[in-house]
């Protein structure tokens, strides 16, 4: 038998896996490779990234292989392995970011320059993003018309899984240890009392969502007080599950619900359609991604270009750390320090309050949660920050300035979220939780909440930030 690579990056599953299918029912013997760049930033997917590489280690072993782990740069490694074991093909998933697509369409050349089959698939999207265009064969740029094409052409359920038997070729690795991704973190400590990194865990996430919240999803996808979504984006990006996977799942559990009669399946649909939309945005934030790769540090609305931006960087570390003295911006951001995870209506709100109330850039944003997010998409990422600042393709507009006071009492109305997260609101009363400014100076004492002391004042008067955002946006307008 003749010897292929499968070069596994965010794809770190052997089931809906199409680049591992394909080099076993083609008749390889396989040798399944991770290779990890020499200098690696410090940002919390590393921790995430270090333990979803144990779970995936487990996995191969007990298929009978071995996962082998390198250092260096990717062509090299390759290369190296290429020479040494007499590799005949190599195979690996797409990857969709600028970056990525300029490496592997390097790297894709080069080996077959040598001779090698080289052969790559799609296991992180419903959708290729060159495949959906409007009438006139060009990308849209509205999100409802794109997705809406997506759901006319059907979705794609999981990959299939190799028909013939799996043949390895054991290979020297490295230590898992020896990839040091642990010692770029130092913030990490909590990590472990929230999230298991691990294949079988996104797994029975995803179940117990389709047997629960699925019914009020959507509702209660914008709570922050209760668990009332997936949580399944970090066991995305790091494709211990695959998209199509869901998808499969939502369509087994549909069909299972049709053969009997019950009083939920209304809820059901519409929280199964929902979900299928979320995911639909994340498609869509590929799909712009890959036709504007410019989108990651510039706006796609041109004449945000000019915004002028007040940069301080004082303004920026308070909004980091939590301590802008508005709860749910702050329960916000130590939620995320803490955990490595926020949820989506408070990403909204944060993202509002700095790129809105604090003139503070996207970018610096954008750069924050890359950096701390054990999700940290860039693609998903990108849209995000772009879409709330008002300055992407179907943005949000810019006039929308949420109001996190506002935005704190409809979403979190018992004050459970930022009581949580904001150790210093605990003996608030519900009235004063999510503006405790208000308090009189002996109900400030009786709270152990002294504004100003023990917990921060105020580091924008909202109606006042709000006008200034206002004024710098109609000044590009004009």
């Amino acid at each position: 038998m003749d010897n292929a690579i499968v070069w596994f990056r965010d794809d770190l599953r052997l089931q809906d896996n199409p680049a591992f299918t394909a080099a076993v029912d083609n008749g390889y013997r396989v040798i399944p490779l991770v290779i990890s760049e020499q200098t690696v930033p410090a940002s919390a997917h590393t921790w995430w990234r270090h333990y979803a590489l144990a779970d995936f280690q487990q996995s191969i072993k007990s298929s009978g292989g071995n996962l082998c782990l390198r250092l260096g740069r990717a062509e090299g490694v390759l290369q190296t392995l290429i020479d040494e074991l007499q590799v005949k093909a190599v195979f690996w998933n797409r990857r969709y970011t600028p970056t990525g697509i300029a490496i592997d369409t390097g790297m894709k050349q080069h080996f077959k320059a040598l001779g090698l089959e080289v052969k790559t698939f799609n296991a992180a999207l419903i959708k290729e993003p060159w495949q959906i265009l409007n009438k006139t064969q060009k990308p849209y740029r509205v999100f409802t018309p794109y997705w809406k094409a997506c759901l006319h052409e059907g979705l794609a359920g999981a990959n299939p899984l190799p028909e013939k038997k799996i043949h390895w070729l054991r290979t020297e690795s490295l230590a898992l240890q020896e990839l040091e991704l642990l010692d770029h973190i130092r913030w990490d400590k909590q990590f472990p009392e929230h999230w298991k990194p691990t294949r079988a865990e996104g797994l029975e996430q995803l179940n117990h969502f389709l047997q629960g919240p699925v019914h009020s999803y959507d509702c209660d996808r914008d709570r922050p007080d209760i668990v009332g979504t997936t949580r399944l984006s970090p066991y995305l990006h790091s494709g211990l599950i695959g998209v199509r996977e869901v998808v499969s799942a939502i369509e087994l559990e549909t069909a299972l619900r049709s053969t009997r009669s019950s009083v939920d399946s209304a809820s059901f649909v519409t929280g199964c359609d929902k979900l299928l939309s979320e995911l639909g945005w994340r498609e869509f934030s590929y799909y712009l991604l890959y036709h504007h790769p410019e989108c990651v540090r510039e706006p796609l609305q041109e004449s945000f270009k000019r915004f002028p931006w007040k940069k301080d960087q004082k303004l920026l570390r308070a909004w980091q750390s939590g301590q802008t003295g508005y709860p749910i911006v702050d329960a916000g951001m130590r939620e995320l320090w803490q955990t490595g995870w926020m949820h989506n209506r408070v990403r909204m709100i944060v993202a509002s309050f700095l790129v809105k109330h604090l003139m503070q850039p996207w970018q610096e944003g954008a750069d924050w949660f890359m950096q701390t997010l054990l999700d940290a998409d860039l693609a998903s990422n990108t849209q995000g920050w772009q879409w709330t600042s008002g300055c992407g393709v179907d943005a949000s507009p810019f006039f929308r300035v949420f109001n996190p006071v506002s935005q704190g009492k409809k979403f979190d109305p018992d004050g459970a979220y930022v009581r949580r997260w904001v150790p210093e609101l605990k003996r608030v009363p519900l009235k004063q939780v999510h503006e405790p400014w208000l308090m009189d100076a002996g109900l400030q004492q009786a709270s152990n909440c002294v504004v100003g002391d023990q917990y921060p004042k105020p580091i924008v008067d909202l109606k006042q930030g709000r006008e200034r955002a206002l004024e710098a946006w109609q000044s590009i307008r004009e």
